[in-house]
């Protein structure tokens, strides 16, 4: 009973995943090239952790290890996913190599002072409490970046919704690592917490760029207004 669930949420993992992936594809991938990047990765270290459980049975040195590479080459992904979005969001275009290179150093400084902190412990211990530590930085950071985007005066609601479903899963992240951590009863909910946050990221992100890939209504099929044409809800 537990391996066909563990498949079944497996298949819907993939199923979602190759869904934003698709939909990308057929819409904005230049905007959101970061995003298919690591939409990609995490296809990639779903399928590669698949693999070795399998092949493990899920109890080996080699699948914690394996485990752990995946989660965090996924984790360095939304970090890129937030960075770019950030560095976006700066209105004037000459100042958002700076903002990126600064994100990048804080990044770096917040990873490799986390492992520092908990270094010399238990190496599950040691992995569980940095990704708590980054995912809770960086849902407060996509918090306060959604916050901005509502302030703006150009609401974009694509990037809202890809923000809102990125903040959905890394609250839900670090939620689950302090819940796994607290004793074994509560270890079970806390995968559960991962697993639907997850879930609803990958299904708000599907319908969010499906969205983006439609034509307007009507198909775009009408004939170009010409110079001398003005749109009736523009006029002043």
């Amino acid at each position: 009973m537990r391996q066909a669930i563990q498949w079944l949420l497996w298949i819907l993992g993939l199923g979602l995943q190759f869904m934003v992936l698709s939909a990308l594809l057929s819409g904005p991938i230049r905007e959101y090239l970061a995003v298919f990047v690591y939409a990609a990765v995490l296809f990639l270290t779903t399928v590669v952790e698949i693999i070795s459980q399998w092949d493990q049975k899920g109890a080996s040195e080699l699948w914690q290890t394996v485990f752990w590479v995946c989660d965090f080459a996924r984790l360095l992904g939304l970090y890129a996913v937030v960075i770019s979005f950030v560095s976006h969001a700066v209105e004037d275009p000459g100042k958002r190599a700076s903002v990126r290179r600064l994100l990048v150093t804080l990044s770096a400084i917040l990873w490799l002072g986390s492992f520092y902190v908990h270094s010399g412990r238990n190496p599950n211990f040691v992995m569980m409490n940095v990704s708590r530590n980054l995912s809770f930085c960086l849902a407060l950071v996509n918090l306060a970046l959604w916050f901005t985007l509502i302030a703006g005066s150009r609401r974009d609601s694509t990037l809202l919704m890809v923000t809102g479903g990125l903040g959905i899963q890394m609250t839900g992240e670090a939620i689950a690592q302090s819940l796994r951590q607290m004793s074994a009863g509560t270890f079970p909910i806390g995968d559960i917490a991962a697993i639907l946050s997850h879930f609803l990221c990958l299904f708000i992100w599907w319908q969010a760029f499906s969205k983006e890939g439609k034509p307007p209504k009507g198909g775009g099929t009408g004939p170009p207004l010409e110079k001398e044409q003005v749109p009736t809800s523009r006029i002043k």
